[in-house]
This record gives C-alpha cells, structure tokens and sequence, in this order.
C-alpha cells in the first residue's frame, strides 16, 4: 500500500466519521516503516488506532494487543522439540 492509498483511505474513513482503526495482521502492515507511518497518519487525524504489532507503539503509538513475536520465535524451538520428543517416545513405545 502507498503513502497515498493510505492516505486516501484514512480520508475516506474520517469523511465517513469512523471513530477508529484496528489494523489487521499482515505482513506488510507489521514493518515498522508502515507502523510509523500508519501512527503518524492517524495522529494527524485523530483516529484512535490499535494494532496487533510490537512495532506500532515502538513507533510511538498508543497500544498493540496481539503476540510478542520475538519472544514467540525464541519459545518456538522449545516447543518443536517437546513435540518431537513426545513423538519418538510414541514410537519406542509401540515398536517394543
């Protein structure tokens, strides 16, 4: 989406008296370059936002409510290897 989509569509939501935004998961509205863009674009216009991205606060935002991704991503590999652990453990059960 370009500076002038958003623009354009926040325009359009103002003029239809939206009384705010929840940006939606994806990912081209998770990287930081559109969360500070998308923050200051809704501060200008006063439309209260919130965002299921860490980014959009680390730009200076109000609030996000969703997962920590990083802290996701470290806690992945842990429960890929209780999944797998329990898996063998099947197997040798049912092999012996």
């Amino acid at each position: 989406m370009s500076t002038d989509e958003l623009d354009q569509a926040l325009e359009a939501g103002v003029k239809d008296r939206s009384q705010g935004l929840v940006q939606l998961s994806a990912p081209l509205f998770g990287s930081a370059a559109f969360a500070k863009r998308l923050g200051e674009a809704t501060a200008e216009r006063r439309l209260p936002t919130i965002s299921g991205f860490r980014e959009f606060p680390d730009a200076g935002r109000l609030m996000s409510y969703g997962l920590n991704r990083v802290e996701y991503y470290k806690r992945l590999p842990i429960c890929i290897d209780k999944i797998l652990q329990a898996g063998f453990a099947r197997l040798s059960a049912g092999a012996g």
